[in-house]
């Protein structure tokens, strides 16, 4: 039996594949916007590896809290294709000297990153973020490791985010605002039906990083 403090309520509007879609990855990239960072409208804000679902849902999010100007940077060309329909501004290519085209897309310097990668892709990224900026980390996708520069990081703000920190009541009205703005076709999560009992092929796939939330159907 689930804990009652993992138990969201449901609004009818949300679709059975919508429903599970924008659960922990979706209470994820809100809060980490919201409750640990604070963002502010019009603020400059750059998705460091936007490619995978959650990274996806933090794009569409920040758009919906009012980031003046969203740039995705990823590896997957299509889905960066994609998010430039669902509120990224700019994209860029993670591979080359990535550093100038990012520092060329913040247009100043970014007031908030949300970093999805670690290790050196997001080492490389803090030059890109202006004096007073700051740079959550979310996921560790690039490495568990790092070794950062104090010079680079004096004067920029850096945070960590996990699931596993804001209480029930934060999670359960992350999840409330969330479905509003699903059912209002403001955010889309990405998400493909399942079998049950195709369980061990979602299990496979989910280890590829399948850029899109496998929910399985009963």
């Amino acid at each position: 039996m689930a804990p009652a403090a993992s138990v969201q309520p449901i609004p009818a509007e949300l679709s059975a594949g919508a429903a599970p879609a924008i659960g922990v990855a979706g209470i994820s990239s809100w809060l980490s916007l919201t409750w640990k960072t604070n963002l502010q409208e019009g603020e400059r804000v750059l998705v460091l590896g936007a490619t995978g679902s959650v990274r996806q849902t933090v794009v569409q999010a920040a758009k919906v809290l009012g980031a003046g100007r969203l740039v995705a940077a990823g590896r997957n060309a299509a889905v960066l294709d994609m998010l430039k329909n669902r509120g990224a501004d700019e994209v860029v290519r993670l591979d080359g000297d990535h550093q100038a085209a990012l520092r060329e897309a913040s247009q100043g310097g970014f007031d908030l990153v949300v970093d999805m990668l670690y290790s050196a892709p997001m080492v490389a990224t803090l030059p890109t973020i202006r004096p007073g900026g700051r740079l959550v980390n979310v996921g560790m996708r690039a490495g568990r490791n790092v070794e950062v520069s104090g010079t680079v990081l004096k004067g920029r703000d850096l945070l960590t985010y996990a699931a596993n920190l804001p209480s029930a009541e934060l999670r359960q009205e992350a999840y409330a605002r969330l479905a509003e703005h699903v059912v209002a076709s403001d955010i889309t999560p990405e998400f493909e039906h399942l079998p049950l009992e195709q369980v061990a092929e979602a299990w496979k796939r989910q280890g590829t990083s399948p850029n899109t939330k496998l929910v399985l159907v009963p």
